[in-house]
């Protein structure tokens, strides 16, 4: 995670705007990543953790939506869970 927030860091555009840094989990996919919210909601940034899926590059920052791409087409070839009800309610 160190690593992941000093290259954060060094990019220009997170020197030059606010970024909340958010901690990104998607355990299904193996994704663990740092997540820069832009204050201005626009322009956020995604450092995948190592190891990352070969989506990634891992410490590479993306664009929030790039990553939502990837993650999206990864998410799409999880093979669903044998014995797995349809109920949603959650009980």
């Amino acid at each position: 995670m160190e690593q992941a927030i000093r290259k954060a860091e060094a990019l220009p555009a997170v020197q030059q705007a606010h970024f909340e840094p958010v901690v990104l989990l998607v355990p299904a996919l193996y994704i663990v990543a740092l997540w820069l919210h832009a204050a201005d909601g626009e322009n956020d940034l995604v450092v995948p953790l190592p190891p990352a899926p070969g989506e990634f590059r891992p410490l590479e920052p993306l664009a929030a939506k790039d990553f939502l791409s990837a993650t999206k087409r990864l998410a799409e070839r999880v093979p669903p869970e044998s014995g797995r009800s349809d109920d949603s309610s959650g009980g």
